[in-house]
């Protein structure tokens, strides 16, 4: 219903409006403010995460921490990473495509999900989940992120 408004509202694509309303989860006031700060920062896709995200096909160590710095930048990342995860494990189930987040991008994505297996991608949103935590308890979020962003490139 929310990605029904916010398509009759807004001049927004169908994709765009379906990626909003599920980053929201559903909630109105967080919808209208992720489409705000998507429109302030035009070039900047990945907020509504458009992009797939770097970590899912990074294999060098050293990105970690790029990556990191990237996600540090962006409070809501980390929800917008989870659902990347969880889009690639319901590849794995075979679930209809009509439930993932960003169904515009299954090509892509069926290219690299078989370098993950279900339990890695469980792993994985547990720890993306455990950093989150850890965050809101004040614990320094770059070394946070930067350990995060470690064992999810390790563990692939």
């Amino acid at each position: 219903e929310l990605a029904s408004y916010l398509l009759h509202q807004f001049d927004i694509e169908e994709a765009q409006a379906f990626s909003i309303a599920t980053l929201s989860g559903g909630a109105v006031g967080k919808a209208l403010t992720l489409l705000q700060r998507s429109r302030a920062e035009r070039g900047n896709e990945s907020i509504l995460g458009e992009e797939i995200p770097e970590i899912l096909t990074a294999t060098d160590r050293l990105a970690a921490f790029r990556i990191a710095e990237k996600l540090s930048q962006n409070p809501d990342a980390l929800d917008h990473l989870i659902t990347w995860y969880r889009d690639v494990l319901l590849l794995h189930q075979g679930a209809p495509i009509d439930l993932m987040t960003h169904p515009h991008h299954v090509e892509s994505l069926k290219q690299f999900a078989p370098r993950y297996s279900r339990s890695h991608l469980q792993s994985a949103i547990k720890t993306i989940l455990e950093t989150k935590n850890l965050i809101k308890r004040n614990v320094n979020a770059t070394l946070a992120l930067e350990v995060m962003t470690l064992k999810l490139i390790r563990e692939t």
